[in-house]
């Protein structure tokens, strides 16, 4: 974090703008503060990745919310879409109308929290492989510049995280679609919020998935056994392997084959802002 920290507060007097690419599934969650309080220092242009993913309704809902901050502009994307690309090159131009394309482009800071899909945006908007990508966190390591046809420098930054979430809800969420390594969670925990998540929220295409039928109102531990069962997630004996049913639950989420799916709500921002202190 510390190192990361460092290349963005050196390079954002370089830049006209910052891009912070944002997980459309969780915009609230993955606002890091510590960056927020240093890419304020310039416009901000909020890209609402993995758009496919999230639930539209909730989508347009974060847009207009990003839309009316302060010196901001907001676009959703899939970021493998050449289209889309070319609305994140068109809205970083109409932030700063004084960069001419041919005289210089505009010089932009690209971050965003691991595994939100900075890199796979850089290379849609290079159209080439420029910038190392991959369907887990912590691909990206150090600073990359890369100059696009459209016109734009970007600076990438390693996607950085928090010390300390103090939002527990943030933190599952985060851990919920990715944004943190496996390999560092509890897996079943993530799960059990997870599948609370989706009874509370997303209860008919969850039930649907996993022909859970009237069992989806069942205990999520119970739920979390049953979905075991249906995939094959056993042990020696029959015996239940909750540990590796939360990976296969998990990544059925995550790829969107339980339906499209938001976590955050617009209403939730003044609690998160309360309990991160803001």
């Amino acid at each position: 974090m510390k190192k990361t920290g460092d290349l963005l507060k050196t390079n954002i007097a370089r830049v006209d703008l910052t891009v912070e690419v944002l997980d459309a599934r969780i915009p609230l969650s993955g606002l890091n503060p510590f960056v927020e309080e240093i890419v304020s220092r310039k416009p901000v242009l909020y890209v609402l990745n993995k758009a496919d993913l999230a639930d539209e309704s909730e989508t347009r809902r974060w847009l207009s919310y990003f839309q009316k901050r302060k010196d901001a502009a907001a676009v959703v994307c899939c970021a493998v879409r050449p289209q889309d690309a070319k609305k994140v090159t068109a809205a970083c131009f109409a932030l700063c109308p004084e960069a001419k394309t041919g005289r210089r482009g505009v010089r932009v800071l690209i971050t965003g929290i691991p595994n939100a899909g900075k890199s796979t945006l850089i290379n849609t908007l290079c159209g080439a492989a420029k910038a190392k990508t991959g369907d887990r966190p912590a691909v990206t390591k150090t600073l990359q510049r890369i100059l696009t046809p459209g016109g734009l420098d970007l600076y990438d930054t390693p996607g950085i995280l928090w010390h300390k979430f103090e939002n527990r809800d943030a933190a599952y969420r985060l851990a919920a679609t990715g944004a943190v390594r496996d390999e560092v969670l509890n897996l079943p925990d993530i799960a059990l919020y997870t599948i609370e998540f989706l009874q509370n929220r997303y209860r008919d295409p969850f039930a649907q998935r996993f022909a859970l039928g009237g069992a989806v109102g069942d205990a999520p531990l119970a739920i979390l056994d049953k979905i075991a069962l249906k995939r094959g997630c056993t042990a020696k004996g029959g015996v239940v392997d909750r540990e590796k049913a939360a990976s296969v639950f998990l990544r059925e989420v995550r790829s969107g084959k339980v339906g499209r799916l938001t976590f955050d709500r617009v209403e939730e921002v003044p609690a998160f802002e309360a309990a991160d202190g803001v």
